[in-house]
């Protein structure tokens, strides 16, 4: 995992979307899904790597606008897939 430094937390492996409204990031389907009180974005990016963005409830974010932050994320060469 990968913590951004406004408390955002970005995880890169490959993944079902599992639950969640859906949503497009850069055209590609993704699902934001809200737990605990964490507004949840997954997507797989066109590499399929899977990507898990989690914003903290104190932002309170819209989709829209975790969706619009993640369009700005790119995946490098350098990502590898976790395990576990």
């Amino acid at each position: 995992a990968y913590v951004l430094s406004q408390g955002f937390a970005l995880i890169v492996d490959e993944h079902g979307l599992g639950n969640g409204d859906p949503v497009t990031v850069n055209g590609v389907p993704g699902r934001v899904d809200l737990q605990d009180g964490t507004l949840l974005l997954r997507y797989n990016d066109p590499n399929g790597f899977g990507v898990d963005i989690q914003a903290p409830p104190a932002l309170h974010w819209t989709d829209a606008q975790i969706v619009a932050f993640a369009e700005g994320v790119h995946v490098t060469g350098n990502a590898v897939h976790t395990h576990g």
